[in-house]
């Protein structure tokens, strides 16, 4: 009976660990408690050794205390993708494009009269880095100067392909800025079945890059 308790409570924790894996890139000790308090009727005392038995699993990493006051954790896999991406992004960042003739910007901040911030986004976007990021609130005029943007690699010979999390998203980019777009799964499959091909003159436009 002992071995087939501590066998449904294995499969419980493993359980727990796996849904908040696909709820949550990254999750704290709220989150786990409240999920664990949702979704099993058990005593206190069971309820505080499964939560810190969770929180203890070889299979989370301990990221610290969050931003909130709380213990945050990720998954190892997530951990080590998150790893990954920071080198690609690092890998990306030292690395340098063919660079853009300044008139056309300058003529694109003018056909689309960018505010300042607009403008800068631009300057920045058609630099000659690999990777280039923009943040901006919603509202703000973004896509707006994405169409500049877009108008700009094509002059300079680029292939422009936009890509989003959200079908909305990817046909608000295409409609609103005129880049051809994808969502990121039908991106990845037309990657992969040739259908889209990538090289030195292709930028990607990744929309809603922080969802």
């Amino acid at each position: 009976e002992a071995v087939d308790q501590e066998s449904s409570r294995s499969k419980i924790i493993n359980y727990v660990i796996q849904s908040l894996k696909d709820e949550h890139g990254i999750f704290d000790e709220r989150q786990i408690k409240q999920h664990i308090f949702s979704n099993y009727d058990i005593e206190a005392n069971q309820f505080n050794a499964l939560c810190e038995a969770v929180q203890n699993h070889d299979d989370l990493v301990y990221l610290g205390v969050g931003v909130d006051g709380r213990d945050t954790y990720v998954s190892h896999e997530q951990f080590e993708k998150e790893k990954s991406l920071i080198q690609i992004t690092d890998h990306l960042a030292s690395r340098n494009i063919k660079s853009i003739i300044p008139t056309h910007i300058a003529d694109a901040v003018a056909k689309y009269s960018l505010n300042k911030s607009q403008r800068d986004s631009l300057y920045h976007l058609t630099s000659n880095k690999a990777l280039s990021l923009n943040v901006g609130y919603a509202g703000t005029g973004k896509t707006h100067m994405m169409a500049a943007a877009n108008e700009v690699w094509k002059q300079n010979g680029f292939k422009v392909i936009g890509v989003a999390v959200s079908g909305a998203a990817a046909g608000e980019l295409e409609v609103k800025a005129g880049i051809p777009s994808y969502t990121l799964a039908s991106f990845k499959n037309a990657v992969a079945n040739g259908n889209v091909t990538l090289d030195k003159d292709t930028i990607v436009v990744m929309d809603e890059m922080g969802m």
